[in-house]
C-alpha cells in the first residue's frame, strides 16, 4: 500500500494528464499483470482515475488501521490533485467541502485555532 501511494503521491499530475488526455504509457512499461494494469494497456482514462479512487475509498473501511490510513491518503491525493489542476473530477467538489465543514467543526470544538487533516475522521466518498 505505501508503494501505491508513493507512486501516486510522485506522479499524480502526470498520471492525471494522461487519463485526461486518454494516453498510453509504452508497451511493457506496465510490470504486473491482472487487476488495473491490464485496464492500462488500453490507455488511461477518466474512468480508470475514478476507479483507482474507488478502489482506495474501498480500502478506507477495511484492513488494518495503516492500510485504512494510507488508502484515505491515496484517496486525498487523487481527490485534491483535479482540484490542484483545476479539472472537475467527478465527487471531488463534495469531498473538499465536506472536508472543510469537518474541519470547521473539529476547531471549532478542540478550541484550537487550527487543525490538521489527521484530526478529522469522516469517510472519502
Amino acid at each position: 500500500m505505501n508503494s501505491c501511494v508513493a507512486w501516486l503521491f510522485y506522479s499524480r499530475y502526470k498520471l492525471l494528464n494522461m487519463s485526461v488526455q486518454k494516453r498510453n504509457y509504452k508497451q511493457g512499461y506496465m510490470l504486473s499483470s491482472g487487476g488495473l494494469s491490464e485496464e492500462v494497456k488500453d490507455g488511461f482514462s477518466v474512468v480508470l482515475w475514478l476507479k483507482w479512487r474507488e478502489s482506495f475509498k474501498e480500502l478506507t473501511v477495511g484492513g488494518t488501521r495503516m492500510i485504512q490510513s494510507e488508502a484515505v491518503k491515496g484517496c486525498r491525493l487523487i481527490i485534491v490533485c483535479g482540484y490542484q489542476m483545476g479539472y472537475d473530477v467527478p465527487g471531488g467538489q463534495e469531498y473538499l467541502d465536506r472536508t472543510k465543514t469537518h474541519l470547521e467543526i473539529v476547531t471549532q470544538e478542540s478550541g484550537r485555532e487550527s487543525v490538521y487533516l489527521a484530526d478529522i475522521k469522516h469517510k472519502t466518498n
